[in-house]
């Protein structure tokens, strides 16, 4: 049976339905409101547009300044469209009307002309497309974002206003192709991040006015070929951080400048500031403009594209320093070699930290701990004792221990627990400014200080448990109390 009926009319006037026909499409397609398929019948053909057969789910009225002028509608069949003509309302951090309901499609009409569309489909997991995106669109800020069956990006070369697509597919781990950058892309930062399953860049030659990639390939493992970077590019990174697979590397443009991380963390520098660098034993001086940080704590490292920095210390042009490999390198006679830096050599510094000192902070840890029980249980023993009379009285008024114990212990473990929290921050900030300046006076490179949120947690069930340990010492001193002890003291 067929899913429509053919008419055939005849020059010489006649009208009958066709009983036999070939068609060059036999199923519908599974998305949209119609398509054109070709019908050939005794060797005359003609194309007919199809509609097709949906309903309408739920419809949402998203149009600016009118929002009667847009719609989004979703059907039955997983489609999310949008029709009418015009502007669209923006959405603070994604929090579009359709954002908990069930579609799979997107499809943007040609007369819809939405300049912003950040976050419209983040997190949608169910998402297997959409066709294209609206060429006014200017900002697409995280719009794809977690779409994790999303295999092939919208047609979006053509929107020659689009300006920033900072992570627009970031996450969608499906994802196997993308369309060429447009030409107005200023930022993508994290645009494919995690995209595991892409293996060829989106084209970005054509990108004139981009300046920022920031972690824009970051854990993109399958990526083999690294894109021609645009020398418009200031920032870039953590582009290819954790692509492993990358065979083909790509040139730096010649204006990025980035400094380590361990670079900017001990002299408090950021994006935009300038550093002047001095040349050992000679008066020469280097001043360089910061325009990226580089999560890298193994030193104080200034990074520069190969070319620029060759051509600034007069090294020629095929001047290089060394070679990063992921496994021994066994073909270069050792006396070319003059050192290697590998993991052992990276973490040798903590390693022996780690020794000399590891043993000490565990004598620390238990002297806090007395230290601690100690103060605790000196300020609770003047409790008791000066309301050693009252607690007394109380037990001549037919009060239990236990009673009396809350009476008096409670406050002062509702503080203990009150203090506890509140000094965490306050360690914190100690802290950062000791170790700080400790690092600066007393070593040339630099180590981070790293405090994990475990330790908050550790911090707080050893001091409460000593002061549990405390409250119940002096539980059994307010036991001892003798009821007589009111009737002697009474002038």
């Amino acid at each position: 049976m067929s899913m429509f009926d053919v008419t055939v009319y005849t020059e010489t006037g006649s009208v009958y339905s066709a009983r036999s026909f070939d068609i060059d499409e036999k199923k519908a397609p599974a998305h949209g409101d119609s398509f054109d398929t070709k019908i050939e019948y005794h060797g005359s053909t003609t194309t007919v547009t199809v509609p097709i057969t949906r309903s309408k789910v739920v419809q949402y009225k998203v149009g600016y300044p009118t929002k009667e002028n847009v719609l989004a509608t979703i059907y039955n069949n997983g489609d999310l469209e949008f029709t009418g003509s015009g502007n669209t309302m923006n959405f603070a951090n994604g929090d579009t009307p359709w954002a908990d309901e069930d579609y799979t499609y997107v499809i943007f009409k040609d007369e819809i002309t939405p300049t912003n569309v950040d976050y419209w489909f983040e997190g949608n997991t169910a998402l297997t497309g959409c066709e294209t995106l609206p060429k006014s669109i200017e900002s697409a800020r995280g719009t794809f974002q977690g779409c994790e069956n999303l295999k092939k990006t919208p047609s979006f070369f053509q929107c020659s206003s689009l300006k920033i697509i900072t992570d627009c597919f970031s996450g969608c781990t499906s994802l196997e192709q993308s369309d060429p950058l447009p030409v107005s892309v200023m930022e993508a930062d994290g645009a494919f991040e995690d995209c595991i399953k892409l293996t060829k860049a989106p084209d970005m030659t054509k990108t004139n006015a981009l300046s920022s990639i920031n972690a824009i390939f970051k854990g993109c493992m399958s990526l083999v070929d690294a894109p021609v970077i645009p020398d418009s590019v200031l920032d870039m990174s953590e582009a290819f951080l954790g692509d492993s697979n990358i065979y083909t590397a790509s040139a730096f443009p010649e204006s990025v400048e980035d400094i380590s991380s361990a670079y900017a963390d001990k002299y408090l520098l950021d994006i935009g500031d300038e550093i002047t660098l001095k040349e050992a034993y000679e008066d020469d001086t280097y001043t360089f403009s910061i325009e990226g940080i580089y999560d890298y704590e193994g030193g104080l490292t200034v990074f520069l594209p190969q070319d620029t920095f060759n051509e600034l210390f007069d090294l020629g042009s095929d001047y290089f320093s060394g070679y990063l490999s992921d496994s021994e390198i066994t073909d270069i006679d050792q006396k070319y070699i003059s050192s290697v830096i590998d993991l052992d050599s990276l973490s040798k510094i903590s390693r022996q930290l780690n020794v000399s000192m590891g043993s000490m902070m565990y004598l620390l840890d238990g002297f806090s701990i007395v230290l601690f029980m100690i103060l605790i249980y000196l300020l609770s023993k003047i409790i008791i004792e000066k309301n050693a009379q009252s607690i007394s009285m109380t037990k001549i008024l037919g009060y239990s221990d236990r009673e009396i114990s809350s009476l008096y212990l409670l406050s002062t473990t509702i503080m203990v627990v009150v203090f506890l929290l509140l000094s965490f921050p306050i360690e914190t900030v100690l802290m950062n400014a000791l170790f700080r300046g400790i690092m600066i006076s007393s070593i040339s490179g630099w180590i981070p200080l790293y405090i994990d949120p475990v330790l908050y947690v550790k911090m707080f069930l050893l001091g409460f448990g000593t002061y549990l340990l405390v409250a119940l010492i002096e539980y059994r001193r307010i036991k001892k109390v003798p009821m007589d002890q009111a009737l002697k003291n009474i002038e």
